[in-house]
């Protein structure tokens, strides 16, 4: 078994469905394996957690929290469910692959891995997976290699299929007063306006990350507040959008003031009253003054027809830039994906 072992690991790649190979490592200094796995998340989705590089380690079986080296970004630290503290190295990473090293820590000495992802070509799978490694031929290295091997075929496989498997998003059910009020979502925005005057008041900095973070969620709330707001008034939204802008609202990619009026006074106006909770709220740096957010959104409404308690929920990636003359930062691109559909309430 041991020999089958480092033989398949040495030569080839294992997949959940099959098996290809990768040139013979005989010559060569180090030896690579690995595994692919389709999953049914989207590549988007997955690709959205393990490049998440300064805060989500999830995608490691047994890490529970992360932190970045504030000297060297490419260097984080994970900390494992047994208070073990693994150095790993940002090597290299793009929109399909992710390469990594471990420092300090790991199961094995000089281990690299390679993440990436592919469409998977399964019916009902979403993203086909691969996480390959390389370790030098140093020392015992066939131990290591069989470690690595033994690990991965009785863990990591089962827990990468788990943590991208679909699950059902959950919308919470609010009450019709709760609904009509605000209340809930009016109650977060108090508390982030107060913590926002205590971050102002401590930091007195404003490119801090606790500031621009508290500076983007008034963004999304002053864009809840226009678009929930019964007597559809479109003129506020003028304060909060890029001179060029696109909106992805409803299927229609609204790229003017008039359209989004005509939007808000359609589609918009189909409730009479509405309230969002906003949840998994994540600003990302792309460059100086300009930000990614992304959040999700779930939606209770009142149909204006016949008063049907309606739920939805969506999950939206703005690009926004933020000019700290403007009383707001300013959206420039909405992107917004359906995660729950628009549905009665049973």
């Amino acid at each position: 078994q041991k020999d089958t072992t480092l033989n398949f690991l040495t030569n080839g790649t294992w997949l959940s469905s099959g098996y290809y190979p990768v040139p013979d490592s005989t010559c060569r200094e180090y030896v690579q394996g690995g595994f692919n796995v389709d999953v049914e998340a989207s590549c988007g989705q997955v690709w959205g957690v393990v490049t998440d590089y300064d805060n989500d380690c999830t995608w490691i079986q047994g890490c529970v929290s992360v932190s970045v080296d504030p000297h060297n970004r490419n260097l984080r630290n994970l900390t494992m469910e047994n208070g073990n503290v693994i150095v790993q190295e940002l090597k290299y990473y793009d929109d399909e692959r992710l390469v990594y090293e471990y420092l300090s820590g790991a199961l094995v000495s000089g281990f690299k891995g390679t993440v990436s992802i592919a469409e998977s070509i399964v019916p009902g799978k979403g993203c086909l997976v691969g996480l390959l490694f390389e370790l030098p031929k140093e020392g015992n290295w066939q131990s290591s290699v069989e470690a690595v091997y033994q690990y991965q075929q009785a863990v990591t496989i089962d827990y990468i299929e788990n943590l991208f498997a679909k699950k059902e998003p959950q919308v919470p059910i609010l009450t019709v007063c709760e609904i009509k009020t605000g209340y809930k979502r009016n109650k977060e925005l108090a508390a982030l306006y107060g913590d926002f005057a205590a971050v102002v008041e401590r930091i007195k900095k404003q490119e801090s990350d606790e500031y621009i973070e508290n500076r983007l969620r008034s963004l999304a709330h002053a864009w809840l507040h226009i678009i929930e707001d019964p007597s559809r008034n479109a003129e506020p939204v003028k304060d909060i959008l890029a001179p060029e802008f696109s909106l992805g609202l409803g299927g229609q990619n609204v790229t003017t003031f008039s359209e989004f009026e005509t939007w808000l006074h359609g589609p918009a106006d189909a409730v009479s009253a509405s309230t969002h909770l906003v949840s998994d709220f994540k600003v990302t740096r792309l460059q100086r003054n300009t930000y990614e957010v992304t959040m999700v959104l779930s939606w209770n409404g009142l149909l204006r027809s016949n008063g049907v308690h309606m739920i939805a929920q969506t999950s939206h990636k703005w690009r926004v830039i933020n000019a700290r003359d403007d009383p707001y930062a300013r959206i420039v691109k909405m992107e917004v994906e359906t995660l729950v559909p628009f549905a009665p309430v049973d």
